[in-house]
């Protein structure tokens, strides 16, 4: 197994078709191939690809995958548009609409609903167990200001239709809908391994045959920003996806996972597991810092404070190799959030639910390169939020995580 500090991404070829398209205009293609230069030929799949989809034809997803793999989860509508899946499409986890909106411009799509809980509910906590990460610590104010933005940047989307919220809870939104309704699920909501183990038992069944299943923040680990568990769980879930997932190839950002939900595995059924004991087995077993809580409680520390303070050193220790390795660079959904745009939110002085607001975000949410001191000084943050919380977690639940 890997180690839990350290990110990775299922290892699977690019596409599971990467050879040239297979179109009605194949046989054109092989007439003209010694008079087109080589770098065009992928360009002329797209193409051929993109007109069988406009004519009603459906291309088979090899040709597509070759012609619009997503190197970033901004390609995904390229590649939905390539497939013919036009219809209806499901965003769980939106927070401020910033993807949705982004999604909506590329997609030529009918419909995208937005599904987020915006107001919490009041046995929320009973269900933060084992959920370590920054973006959970947001309260009532600003999950409002969320939903506000969210609004007012898909406005337009949800006046025609084009764009619905759908303020439920994930399980109770896709009990809701048939199964292989939809054409596209895409999952960015809780990525805590119980959290997620619910929203792919909920959505994997909705998504149609043809369909396909994605989801961001594909890392196994103990990150600055959290505990991340998606690539357990899938394979936890739903093993016989081995040898079907594929991975975005972003370089300084946390991967997207997607799934063409072919025939062939089609008929999966997500397992019934464990959750929360598959959860504190993925601690004991594995956890840098939850060993570190143990040498802390047993050296006659206070386990608190002792523990955060050992915990902030080996996530700094993170960050730095992190800022060694990556382009450090700052938007909304890179990896500074949420802290990224934390200026962006004060500026409205209490009153950034409108479209001031959200040209102040928007244009936070432009790429700009920092310098490395204030790279560090944000995933500092970041390590202050999550240590705190991994405090909290071990402190209730250690015993329990023991004794798996």
């Amino acid at each position: 197994s890997s180690h839990f500090g350290s990110s990775h991404a299922v290892s699977l070829p690019k596409s599971a078709g990467a050879e040239p398209c297979e179109t009605s205009g194949a046989a054109l293609l092989v007439q003209l191939m010694p008079v087109i230069p080589l770098l065009m030929l992928g360009a002329l799949c797209g193409w051929l690809a993109t007109a069988a989809a406009d004519a009603g034809g459906h291309p088979d997803h090899r040709q597509c995958l070759s012609a619009h793999y997503p190197q970033s989860r901004s390609d995904l509508p390229a590649l939905l548009n390539c497939l013919g899946l036009l219809n209806e499409a499901v965003e769980v986890g939106v927070q401020a609409g910033v993807h949705a909106s982004s999604f909506l411009g590329g997609w030529r799509g009918r419909r995208l609903r937005l599904v987020d809980k915006w107001s919490p509910s009041g046995d929320e906590a009973g269900s933060q167990m084992f959920y370590v990460d920054i973006a959970n610590i947001h309260g009532p104010e600003v999950r409002r200001q969320h939903r506000a933005h969210c609004e007012v940047r898909l406005a337009e989307a949800l006046r025609s239709g084009r764009a619905e919220i759908v303020e439920l809870d994930s399980a109770v939104a896709a009990s809701r809908i048939q199964d292989g309704e939809l054409d596209f699920v895409y999952l960015d909501a809780r990525h805590d391994f119980a959290g997620v183990v619910a929203d792919i038992r909920a959505w994997w069944p909705k998504v149609r045959v043809g369909g396909v299943f994605a989801g961001h923040d594909f890392v196994d680990g103990e990150f600055p920003e959290g505990d991340f568990f998606w690539i357990s769980a899938l394979r936890a879930v739903l093993p016989g996806l081995e040898g079907h997932t594929h991975v975005t190839q972003e370089q300084n950002r946390y991967p997207s996972f997607f799934v063409v939900k072919t025939e062939e595995v089609a008929s999966l059924v997500p397992k019934s597991i464990q959750a929360e004991m598959a959860a504190r087995r993925l601690y004991a077993q594995r956890s840098r810092y939850f060993r570190q809580w143990q040498d802390a409680t047993a050296g006659a520390e206070i386990a608190g404070n002792g523990f955060e303070a050992s915990c902030r050193g080996l996530c700094g220790t993170d960050c730095k190799d992190r800022a060694q390795k990556f382009t450090p660079t700052q938007t909304v959904g890179s990896t500074l959030r949420p802290f990224a745009c934390r200026a962006a939110r004060a500026a409205g002085d209490g009153q950034d639910s409108g479209e001031q607001g959200v040209a102040a975000s928007d244009v936070c949410a432009a790429e700009m390169v920092l310098d490395v001191h204030a790279y560090l000084n944000v995933c500092g943050e970041r390590c202050n939020v999550t240590c705190q919380q991994r405090s909290e977690l071990f402190s209730t639940f250690g015993a329990d995580i023991l004794s798996v």
